[in-house]
């Protein structure tokens, strides 16, 4: 986490642990598949208000508060130049202010992303630290990242349980972003299946709109269950890969409009605290991009 948003990383943690809701800490990172390139590392820290959602059919509000970072990279590391068929080096860090709603069966979140690309994000510095600490060696090309620059997005999304049993379910979902960071839509549909299904909206990754919450049900205080989800998503920008809006890129490439990506993972539940992990495979993102790319999504959460 980059050095200006230490303090208020501190206090918003202390405000969480003293509320007594939530907190969530969600990693993505591809280390999981031994990988340091393309998107190579996300962080998020999340706080959500008002949490105890009862099953009584009638709609139901919560308020998520985040930050957050992540990091980009090419595939090549050990040299200071430009690679112009690669992606440009990149980072961000944010906050986000997240309205949920929730009734019966659907989702409905409405979100805020504001933060800072470029060095003043501190990608470089938590980088060279992470790198230093696991005995990895140093990337040189940081001095072409893309430059400073305020970036605000909102965002929503939607999610309807379609079918689901005590053991089974079908879930799907549409995400649409709109600002200078990103501007694209999603379209998904998730699989589930195991032992005492909370009654909650499945997996999600950093790219979602908030995490969802169980609603608060007798019945799944202990779950365990595997999961698949697979999505489209139009992309028509994308900052990280076609460079500033408002201010002049050293380097970018032409992001593609179509994507797709699939995630198998799993999930636990044991009263207060789940637990999952899903490994995401994404196709290649931009023109001249040489491979797709896979990392892990892992979160750890306390529900209640």
């Amino acid at each position: 986490m980059p050095r200006i948003f230490t303090p208020f990383a501190i206090l918003f943690l202390a405000f969480c642990l003293r509320a007594e809701n939530p907190l969530i800490f969600h990693l993505e990172n591809d280390s999981f598949s031994n990988n340091d390139r393309e998107y190579t590392h996300g962080l998020e820290l999340a706080y959500v208000h008002n949490h105890k959602i009862k099953d009584t059919g009638e709609k139901a509000q919560s308020l998520e508060f985040s930050i957050g970072q992540e990091i980009y990279t090419p595939i090549h590391q050990g040299v200071s130049f430009i690679i112009e068929d690669e992606r440009p080096y990149a980072s961000l860090a944010y906050g986000s202010v997240t309205n949920q709603w929730y009734q019966s069966n659907d989702y409905q979140a409405l979100g805020l992303r504001f933060g800072m690309v470029g060095p003043s994000s501190g990608g470089q510095d938590f980088q060279n630290a992470a790198h230093d600490l696991l005995g990895f060696s140093r990337r040189s090309g940081w001095n072409n990242q893309i430059e400073d620059e305020f970036v605000l997005s909102l965002e929503w999304e939607h999610r309807h349980r379609i079918y689901e049993t005590r053991n089974f379910g079908f879930i799907g979902y549409v995400i649409t972003r709109f600002g200078n960071l990103h501007v694209d839509g999603r379209l998904g549909l998730q699989t589930r299946i195991g032992y005492n299904l909370p009654q909650d909206f499945g997996f999600v990754d950093l790219a979602s709109v908030g995490h969802p919450r169980s609603i608060k049900s007798e019945n799944t205080n202990h779950s365990f269950y595997f999961f698949a989800d697979a999505h489209y998503n139009y992309v028509f920008h994308n900052l990280f890969l076609d460079g500033n809006v408002f201010a002049n890129s050293m380097h970018s490439v032409k992001s593609k409009a179509w994507i797709n990506q699939m995630s198998l993972g799993f999930a636990l539940q044991r009263d207060s605290i789940s637990l999952s992990y899903s490994h995401i495979f994404r196709s290649k993102e931009y023109k001249t991009q040489l491979k797709s790319h896979d990392f892990g999504s892992l979160s750890i959460e306390y529900l209640y």
